[in-house]
């Protein structure tokens, strides 16, 4: 007997997933624990349903589909909420398994009763019950919702009483997001602005992170001459020994030197978790590209182009006149400049009183210069993530990990 318990591992394990995550505990968790052993899905313990939902994001991240996290009863579903949280404000792909009571036993007591639904309504983008006679058809949904524009993590509750029922199995395949291209009329008035202006500064944001965007993005930065800021998420996205990269965009004054000597600002995949939530006056015009459309920024873009970010940057760079007309190189080399001063104000702050002891930065400059360019760096949550940031350079999109709003420990 094919158990639904049997289906859901089963579409998982066809779409990729390699391991899973959570917390075990009673209700249907051990049921699809037992099902992903058979399928040679290896389930990592965690000693909170919150460090579980964080490390299922993140393989989800890295691996460019869907992690999954398996929750327990009542507060093991509570417990992830943090995880969840990290992966909504931080547009990751995520699963939500979490189990609940069985059917009958809601109408008999409620011991350990909780609405999963209720818990996971603000940070999740969908939420449903997994039922026999849909199960595969269920998670497939789940599977292609948070992998949809922006990702994000997608709840199933799964019954006890129908994680062990008999349930059809139609031998469903994943799907990959459905992504237009942005309207090539908005394109267009990008790249008539981009022409005009002639010194741009671009800033790159998590949208960025995709290998195909990155590699896009980097025809138009190098097409452009312009120096090019990333936020702490899109490191990576242009090398940083690259001699158009600016460094780090926070959000906050620092940068503003830069920006506001350029003649228009071009935010790539940029997100408003990304930008801290102040004020701002630009003596520049602002341009948007984006893959959806997003709660409104602390600035208004004068023109903005929603949709696929790898066909839009290529349609961007179609639409620009030849490369080395605008007469930039002084303008392009203030990039390099910039980091160097950008740099060296953050390490006067960073400087213990009375110059004794190792600064905080050198413990980030020493790393660097030890490990290989590949390795794969994380920044926890908190203030010190920015030195981080700031102090460690960065090679390839997805090799430095942290949180886009600075919270969220873990």
């Amino acid at each position: 007997m094919t158990t639904t318990a049997d289906v859901v591992m089963g579409f998982l394990a066809g779409s990729g997933v390699r391991r899973i995550y959570g917390v075990p505990g009673e209700g249907s968790s051990l049921d699809l624990i037992e099902a992903a052993r058979a399928r040679r899905i290896q389930f990592v313990a965690a000693q909170h349903a919150g460090a579980a939902a964080i490390m299922a994001a993140t393989d989800g991240d890295l691996a460019g589909r869907p992690g999954v996290c398996v929750t327990a009863v009542g507060s093991g579903a509570a417990g992830a909420v943090l995880g969840v949280r990290h992966a909504y404000l931080d547009r990751l792909p995520l699963i939500v398994l979490s189990g609940c009571p069985p059917r009958l036993s809601r109408r008999l007591g409620w011991r350990q009763h909780i609405e999963n639904r209720h818990i996971f309504r603000s940070v999740t983008k969908e939420s449903a019950t997994i039922t026999r006679a849909r199960a595969e058809r269920l998670i497939a949904w789940a599977w292609e919702e948070a992998m949809g524009a922006p990702p994000g993590p997608v709840h199933l509750d799964l019954p006890a009483d129908e994680a062990v029922g008999s349930a059809r199995h139609r031998a469903l395949v994943a799907r990959g997001p459905r992504r237009e291209g942005p309207s090539p009329s908005a394109v267009r008035m990008i790249a008539r602005l981009l022409t005009r202006s002639g010194r741009a500064v671009i800033v790159a944001g998590l949208g960025c992170r995709d290998l195909h965007v990155a590699a896009a993005l980097r025809e138009i930065v190098e097409h452009l001459g312009a120096p090019t800021l990333t936020t702490p998420r899109a490191k990576g996205v242009i090398p940083e020994d690259h001699p158009l990269a600016a460094g780090v965009f926070f959000g906050g004054r620092l940068e503003e030197e830069l920006l506001n000597r350029a003649d228009c600002t071009l935010a790539i995949g940029l997100d408003p978790t990304e930008a801290l939530p102040r004020a701002r006056r630009f003596g520049s015009a602002i341009l948007s590209m984006s893959e959806f459309r997003r709660p409104p920024f602390p600035f208004d873009p004068v023109a903005e182009a929603i949709g696929d970010l790898a066909d839009g940057l290529v349609l961007l760079r179609e639409n620009l006149p030849p490369a080395g007309e605008w007469n930039l190189a002084a303008w392009s080399r203030r990039g390099a400049a910039f980091r160097h001063r950008a740099r060296g104000a953050l390490a006067e702050a960073c400087r213990l009183r009375g110059g004794q002891g190792l600064a905080p930065h050198r413990v980030v400059e020493i790393a660097r210069e030890v490990f290989p360019k590949t390795t794969l760096a994380t920044a926890g949550a908190g203030a010190h993530a920015l030195a981080v940031a700031a102090f460690w350079e960065t090679y390839e999109p997805k090799s430095f990990l942290c949180s886009a709003n600075l919270e969220g420990a873990g």
